[in-house]
């Protein structure tokens, strides 16, 4: 069942860098609430402090690209807003 927790990795990872991507481009946050960068960082280092904690290398790599695309996304909402 590791490959069901690796697909949702995934659809998590391609879906948000796909959002992070959209606001480069277009060099706006058009309809993103800023919060939601800051809140999904927060919880992104939470849940890879918990994944590194329980050794899970699924979440570890799945939580550390969201707090990448977080990041990113922050640094866009100081960039264009």
């Amino acid at each position: 069942m590791e490959w069901l927790g690796w697909t949702a990795a995934i659809i998590l990872v391609v879906t948000l860098f796909a959002q992070v991507r959209k606001n480069l481009k277009e060099k706006r946050l058009k309809g993103v609430n800023p919060m939601l960068y800051y809140g999904q960082a927060i919880a992104s280092l939470c849940f890879t402090i918990y994944s590194i904690s329980i050794g899970s290398i699924i979440f570890v790599i799945t939580n550390s690209l969201v707090l990448l695309s977080a990041m990113i996304g922050i640094y866009l909402v100081h960039r264009y807003r």
